[in-house]
């Protein structure tokens, strides 16, 4: 059995582990765009939400002003 190194990565996985090391680094760009992307739907998702509850309560303003009901 191959000891550990005094860094941690068996000699003769080294490879495997920069390998490894480098795809996960350029991952990382395509994590962060997907993050920004992620922000911004969420960003427009909450400011349509405020614009339909805005809505929704004048459209509620206005039922109850004529004597209308829903119910």
């Amino acid at each position: 059995m191959e000891s550990l190194d005094d860094g941690g990565v068996p000699g003769g996985q080294y490879g495997d582990y920069l390998t490894l090391f480098d795809e996960y680094n350029a991952s990382v760009e395509v994590w962060e765009g997907r993050s920004v992307d992620l922000r911004e739907a969420a960003e427009r998702c909450r400011e349509l939400v405020i614009d339909h509850n805005a809505s929704v309560e004048s459209l509620r303003v206005r039922v109850e002003a004529e004597g209308l009901s829903a119910r």
